[in-house]
């Protein structure tokens, strides 16, 4: 079965997304080290407290995010 992918759409300007250099285009790959099937595992695992997310960049490179969970300012859409 093919992974979905979860593209950036949008980041808030102002954000801790935005903070973080997230943008649009950037996928999210992982939250708390776990894959996200949908938008109810990503509303789950953004519920810790601290959370640590992998984010895809469009040059092939990754980074790896930890912060406390406050608003995010992120919107997704699934390809």
């Amino acid at each position: 079965m093919k992974s979905k992918e979860h593209i950036i759409k949008s980041v808030e300007a102002g954000s801790i997304a935005q903070e973080m250099e997230i943008e649009a285009g950037d996928r999210l790959l992982k939250i708390n080290g776990e894959e996200i099937g949908d938008i109810f595992d990503y509303q789950y695992l953004v519920q810790d407290e601290y959370i640590e997310v992998l984010v895809g960049k469009p040059d092939g490179c990754w980074r790896l995010i930890r912060s406390l969970a406050r608003i995010w300012g992120l919107y997704l859409k699934t390809a």
